[in-house]
């Protein structure tokens, strides 16, 4: 169903609400692509070409950064990473936040604002931070090349929906959808050569799935384990279409073809998005921020402070037992404690 109430402000936006008028309508796709260009505000779809790529607001809208913190113990060091993407459209027009928050690598991190995705915990190398921020970006990359988005939908990597179905030898399997068509689809990641035999082959013929090697090298580990995507063969599905949207992602950044920014310290970094003092706010990664001591409270994890009180370290409080779970309370008219981690 046509939804009336967008108003497109990209040329991708913009295509993809022509799609949208073309199947309401029936009309021709270049006559779809001008009626969806008029809906942006544009004469026709060639005014709205030579205009949207002018604008640099646009332009800023698809730069986006990755920032992760770290402290490597062993050697007393720590650090900020800090990477910038460009992307071919607005974030929002690739996935929503709550598709990022069903992806593995981006659920780790928080979208502080439009242009910046923040880690909030404190990694234990450089090096993990740093392949941290690449899995994400590898998921965003196949995610605005194919317009999946991923799915919790767990029982549909199974033919019939069956658990004992399950592709053999499967291994940081992930689990997609294409959101025109509802089409599942099975991202599977092994450590196997790209040729398809044995068992497998077996499966893909029984259950009359497709089961392809992809030419790119993928999201979970790029050169060491082999990409496949797999999905129902008998809905029609175009299969080759998505295929070849694959195997033409550019080769995924790696640890190994790092090169951005790196920083000694944890001083915050600030998007070019992050203008008001509540967007500085949510760009401090969480896992930074040390709690001290004030007039009113003391910063200290449960068990900790259980145990100092026992000991009679602090005589201002006193413990109490609830359902066998230990808790500190102040003792009458004295100090409370706070952020108290349970």
């Amino acid at each position: 169903m046509l939804d009336k109430d967008i108003q497109p402000s990209t040329i991708g936006g913009i295509k993809r609400y022509a799609k949208q008028i073309k199947k309401e309508y029936g009309i021709p796709h270049s006559e779809a692509l001008n009626k969806a260009a008029q809906k942006a505000c544009f004469e026709n779809y060639s005014h709205a070409l030579n205009s949207l790529p002018k604008s640099k607001a646009t332009e800023s809208q698809n730069r986006l950064f990755f920032s992760t913190y770290w402290h490597d113990k062993s050697s007393r060091t720590f650090g900020r990473e800090v990477l910038e993407i460009k992307l071919s459209k607005p974030l929002f027009e690739i996935a929503t936040k709550s598709d990022f928050k069903k992806a593995h690598g981006l659920s780790w991190f928080r979208l502080a604002s439009l242009d910046h995705f923040v880690h909030d915990q404190i990694i234990h190398s450089q090096e993990t931070a740093r392949d941290s921020i690449c899995k994400a970006v590898r998921e965003l990359r196949f995610m605005e090349a194919t317009g999946l988005k991923p799915t919790n939908d767990y029982e549909a990597a199974y033919p019939n929906r069956d658990p004992n179905n399950k592709l053999p030898q499967t291994d940081h399997a992930t689990n997609w959808e294409d959101p025109d068509s509802g089409q599942f689809i099975l991202v599977d990641e092994p450590y196997l050569g790209p040729v398809i035999t044995g068992e497998r082959a077996e499966w893909a013929d029984k259950h009359s799935w497709h089961l392809q090697a992809s030419k790119w090298q993928g999201m979970y580990y790029p050169g060491e384990s082999q990409m496949f995507i797999a999905t129902d063969a008998t809905t029609g599905y175009d299969f080759t279409s998505l295929m070849e949207k694959i195997d033409n992602i550019p080769s995924p950044i790696t640890t190994e073809n790092w090169n951005s920014e790196s920083s000694f310290g944890h001083d915050i970094f600030l998007s070019p998005q992050a203008i008001t003092p509540q967007d500085k706010k949510r760009a401090i990664a969480r896992g930074t921020i040390h709690r001290e001591p004030s007039s009113k409270t003391v910063p200290m994890r449960r068990s900790q402070l259980v145990n100092e009180v026992k000991k009679n370290k602090h005589p201002n409080f006193h413990v109490i037992d609830v359902n066998g779970e230990e808790y500190v309370r102040a003792n009458p008219n004295k100090k409370k404690i706070d952020n108290v981690d349970k």
